[in-house]
């Protein structure tokens, strides 16, 4: 039931016409602003269903709008800016895009309501945000603030929840004009071309729901860049975890890339692993309706064959991922022979952990690279590696590691999270002490980490340190992807395979810069008949694509493998380290792999990493390396 001085505002607003101020009818009925705001909420209602409603004017005041009389500006009056919705609207917006909290009174003058309306508003939203994202929105003090979890992460994925709930309309193009009520028109549409583009050039029927949020996934993370928040990126994560769904990252990339070139903006790795998931969440991939020549077909089937043999894995297990590979393989070929320069962020990380695996697809994509007609890039060879990583997990046993830690549950307990975060999660890891390790029963486990020192343990054994350094992560990924390519157990190096192809005449010490070095040895390499003279230029084409060198002071250059007559290793041993690009390197290990050779090219390969990660060559490295502890290490002399 209305109060008295209710049913005289109401009475006041509906005998007269016009626009008045809030204090107009305060002082006529002798009450606060702060008054009239809740007599206001209060008897909206009633008024609607008398055919009155309520227009509130910034800057003006308020008129009441008969619905009987409503002949002219329909329109306008259709769009009030100051409806509910568009209260809760312009709420979101300024919690969420500038982030400065809301004085509560100011709010209320402003859009001519009660604290009561407000604390309704934030309710409706809250609930809205509900059990989805950890953010809500509350008053303190007498401000509106946004609390919870304010990572990037959380804020953008509310923004786009809150954009479906709140910017609805009748289709695509009427959702997407909404939009302009929070976000820059241009933006939008720069977004709009892009996903029509994109649309239209894989000849994707993508429904309505998909495209606006796509294109509220869009507007929402570029927005966020250009005030300079972007995405958190998770260093903890494995490459393999972060890259999982390549086809959409690469996808993301390339939208992305379009909008730093048309918005003068620079998006990170991390916003575009964000957009990747939504593409995924959306159902939005990459088509490639081109059919792939038989010509590169069949150099697919060259290279997919050679893969197998050097990793042991039988890619005609899993038909979907060899399909989703051939997509990508024809796209990468398509790239590289238009010059596309598809950056990898991940390429450092990816080199260092996947060393041996990357080399290997190096070794293969170089030996098909002039029928190909390309030129390699590391960049691409590192996101093609986790199609093949992909297989090699999916065919593998589950690995049981055995974690021996004799320091106290909190500082065990802290190692072991470490190795969760840098093993796949659906590995198995068990924790005992040294002594504790003696009574167990082994014949499970796979292999041994461990932080102190252990005997009459016969199984694979890693040593790391109790803080569990890069040196230590680096070490156990190697370790690791030894143990999952089915290698010997690392109880002793043989070398057999490198053995095999060294020449002990091929050991020698040397100095200069790299591309002197590498000429010396190129110039020997042709004198004794085992490359032609082009592989010199080969070689230092490859250092320009990347460097070779790694962070434990060894080079590892390589050439074009057509040029190699006769497969060798050869040891160039620094009398003085140089910087090779990015590290201080001792020692060199030239690989020259012919063609006929290739297969051989994982024994030998696996035999250099494992020399590299040995601790004698890690000591002799610390002093004077000399050709005998080559000769010593490899064991060239038995």
């Amino acid at each position: 039931m209305l109060s008295k001085k209710q049913k005289e505002l109401m009475d006041i607003l509906t005998r007269q016409e016009g626009i008045y101020t809030v204090e107009n009818y305060a002082k006529r009925l002798g009450v606060s602003k702060r008054t009239i705001y809740t007599y206001l909420d209060i008897i909206q209602d009633e008024l609607y269903h008398r055919g009155y409603s309520i227009k509130r004017k910034p800057g003006k005041g308020i008129e009441i709008i008969s619905h009987h009389m409503r002949t002219e500006n329909l329109e306008e009056d259709q769009i009030d800016e100051f409806s509910i919705h568009n209260r809760r609207i312009e709420l979101i917006w300024r919690l969420f895009l500038q982030e400065n909290p809301i004085d509560l009174y100011e709010f209320c003058d402003e859009f001519y309501v009660s604290e009561s309306s407000i604390r309704n508003d934030l309710i409706y939203i809250n609930q809205k945000l509900k059990n989805r994202y950890k953010v809500n929105l509350s008053i303190i003090q007498g401000h509106i603030l946004l609390q919870g979890d304010l990572s990037a992460k959380n804020i953008f994925n509310s923004l786009i929840l809150l954009n479906e709930i709140f910017f609805d309309g009748n289709g695509y193009n009427q959702k997407l004009r909404n939009l302009q009520y929070m976000y820059d028109k241009h933006l939008i549409d720069t977004v709009n071309h892009l996903i029509h583009d994109y649309i239209h050039d894989v000849s994707l029927h993508l429904a309505e729901h998909y495209k606006f949020n796509l294109a509220s996934v869009l507007v929402v993370l570029s927005s966020k860049v250009i005030q300079g928040f972007h995405i958190q990126d998770d260093k903890n994560r494995l490459i393999y975890d972060r890259v999982k769904f390549l086809p959409n990252l690469i996808l993301a990339k390339q939208f992305l890339l379009y909008l730093e070139e048309i918005c003068d903006i620079k998006f990170t790795e991390a916003d575009c692993e964000f957009l990747a998931e939504y593409l995924v969440a959306d159902r939005i991939q990459i088509h490639n309706f081109e059919k792939v020549s038989k010509h590169d077909k069949e150099i697919f089937e060259r290279v997919l064959k050679k893969m197998e043999l050097l990793l042991k894995v039988d890619f005609s297990k899993n038909k979907e991922n060899r399909e989703k590979l051939l997509l990508h393989f024809n796209a990468m070929v398509f790239r590289l022979r238009k010059g596309i320069n598809l950056k990898n962020d991940f390429l450092g990380q990816i080199k260092n952990e996947f060393e041996l695996l990357f080399n290997l697809i190096w070794v293969v994509l170089e030996s098909e690279s002039e029928d190909l007609q390309i030129r390699i890039s590391e960049d691409e060879i590192a996101y093609l590696l986790i199609h093949f990583q992909n297989f090699i997990d999916q065919q593998r046993q589950t690995k049981k590691i055995l974690l021996i830690c004799p320091y106290g549950s909190v500082s065990s307990e802290m190692i072991l999270n470490r190795l969760r975060h840098i093993l796949p999660t659906f590995d198995s890891i068990e924790t005992v002490s040294a002594e504790e390790a003696k009574l167990c029963n082994l014949d499970s486990i796979d292999f041994v980490v461990t932080t102190t020192q252990v005997r009459d343990i016969h199984k694979p054994m890693v040593r790391v340190s109790s803080l569990i350094t890069e040196d230590d992560v680096k070490n156990i990924m190697t370790f690791y992807q030894t143990i999952v390519f089915q290698q010997a157990t690392l109880d002793s190096y043989a070398f057999e395979t490198l053995k095999q192809y060294s020449d002990k005449n091929l050991i020698f010490y040397t100095s200069g810069n790299k591309e002197e070095i590498i000429y010396k040895v190129c110039h020997k390499l042709v004198e004794d008949g085992y490359v032609e003279k082009e592989y010199y230029q080969t070689m230092i084409r490859r250092e320009q694509i990347g460097s070779t060198d790694n962070i434990y002071q060894v080079a590892l250059p390589h050439g074009d493998m057509k040029y190699v007559k006769k497969t060798v290793i050869c040891f160039g041993i620094l009398e003085e380290p140089i910087k090779w690009k990015n590290h201080f390197v001792q020692l060199i290990i030239f690989f020259n792999i012919s063609k006929e050779d290739i297969i051989k090219s994982r024994g030998i390969l696996d035999d250099i990493y494992k020399l590299i990660h040995s601790k004698e060559l890690k000591e002799l490295l610390k002093g004077h390396l000399c050709i005998e502890d080559i000769l010593q290490l490899v064991k060239m002399g038995e």
